[in-house]
């Protein structure tokens, strides 16, 4: 087992999540996406950072956030 085992080249990672290695390049430059390394001019993704990435993207459905309205309760005020 080699210590590059758990990292991806550059085009790996963009065929793990369905994107051009264009793509990366624009994220790398824009300062957003995945974490990665450099080793030289290599870039390198571990499989992790790939994976806590997509967990990061991860949005809530509207209709699951929406609260439900609070129950209306009234108090009848007592006249002296």
């Amino acid at each position: 087992m080699g210590v590059l085992d758990d990292w991806l080249t550059e085009k790996e990672a963009a065929a793990e999540l369905q994107k051009k290695v264009r793509t990366l390049r624009g994220w790398r430059r824009d300062g957003i996406g995945p974490v990665y390394a450099v080793l030289g001019r290599t870039v390198r993704y571990h499989k992790d950072a790939l994976n806590q990435y997509l967990r990061d993207q991860e949005v809530t459905p509207a209709r699951s956030r929406r609260k439900k309205p609070a129950a209306v309760t009234t108090t009848s005020a007592s006249t002296p």
